[in-house]
């Protein structure tokens, strides 16, 4: 009888245990649960109100420019010239000599242009231009005529920039128009330029015409350099345009994302004309608008400018 008892007295505790075990497993994963869904809740909140960071550029209206730069070519324009006497009379000193560099004014040559009885009378021959001396084909006691060579001069260059420029450009070209040049030996620095002229005929091989530039500063040039020209080829006064970041495309089209209430919202736009930096709006946008220019974004896209 006393062993009954003492069993039945250990089914109670083992049925007790496993009571209490059972309550505290259901207690904790009830806990877990309302843990897990306080932290989803949270996750949820914080992906809501985190902002991607982007940069964005105001819209402006403001003058378009597009450039076109071609390779050219440094030529010398400058011919041989004989410098004549325009005095008749004999030939009594000579002032140059091959090779020499002379300039405007110089004395070439003195002449005795007296006649016959009539007092000793001596007359300068000078020279007319710039230049070096190729040729002195006179000499000391030779009589020349008023069309008689005195010497040949090879003139300062006369440097032109040269180049072939697309055919479609010729609507855009007018006498005068400015122009920027670099060189291979100082790619840095810029040389302004002035077209003197343009061709009268397309070549019909490249569809090319040819146009020559005046350079304003010849110093650091030698012909037959080689050289990269700039040219305007398109300007569009008072448009709007953005920077080339700031178009993508979705669904075919051309859009950009303007911010408003820090979210940025898609905009389908028409575009014009592009050059390196930036595109012409010709729909789409007005002026004041803020577009993105850097952060990915999508439509509504909740976002924080970087200034």
């Amino acid at each position: 009888m006393k062993e009954k008892n003492f069993d039945h007295i250990v089914t109670i505790i083992l049925l007790a245990i496993c009571v209490v075990l059972a309550t505290v497993t259901i207690r904790n994963n009830l806990s877990n649960k309302t843990d897990a869904g306080k932290s989803g809740l949270t996750a949820q909140q914080n992906k809501n109100e985190t902002a991607t960071n982007v940069s964005v550029t105001k819209v402006a209206e403001g003058d378009f420019i597009k450039y076109t730069t071609i390779g050219a070519d440094i030529i010398d324009e400058s011919d041989e010239t004989d410098l004549k006497s325009e005095y008749a009379g004999k030939v009594t000193k000579i002032y140059v000599k091959e090779n020499d560099e002379i300039h405007k004014g110089d004395i070439i040559c003195t002449l005795d242009n007296s006649t016959p009885g009539n007092q000793y009378k001596a007359t300068d021959i000078k020279s007319v231009i710039d230049g070096k001396v190729e040729d002195v084909p006179i000499y000391v006691g030779e009589t020349l005529s008023e069309t008689s060579t005195t010497i040949t001069v090879q003139p300062t260059p006369d440097l032109r920039v040269s180049a072939q420029l697309p055919e479609k450009y010729l609507s855009i070209l007018k006498q005068g128009m400015e122009a920027t040049f670099t060189t291979q030996a100082w790619p840095d620095d810029p040389i302004e330029a002035t077209l003197t002229e343009i061709g009268d005929e397309v070549n019909t091989t490249n569809r090319t015409v040819t146009i020559k530039l005046k350079p304003k500063d010849s110093s650091k040039l030698l012909a037959g350099m080689f050289v990269s020209l700039k040219l305007i080829t398109e300007e569009v006064d008072n448009c709007l345009t953005v920077p080339n970041d700031a178009i993508s495309s979705y669904l075919d089209k051309n859009v950009v994302y303007i911010v408003k209430d820090n979210v940025a919202t898609r905009q389908t736009v028409t575009t014009g004309s592009s050059n390196a930096t930036v595109t012409v709006i010709t729909e789409g946008l007005q002026a004041g608008d803020e577009v993105v220019t850097a952060g990915s974004v999508t439509d509504q896209t909740k976002v924080n400018i970087v200034k």
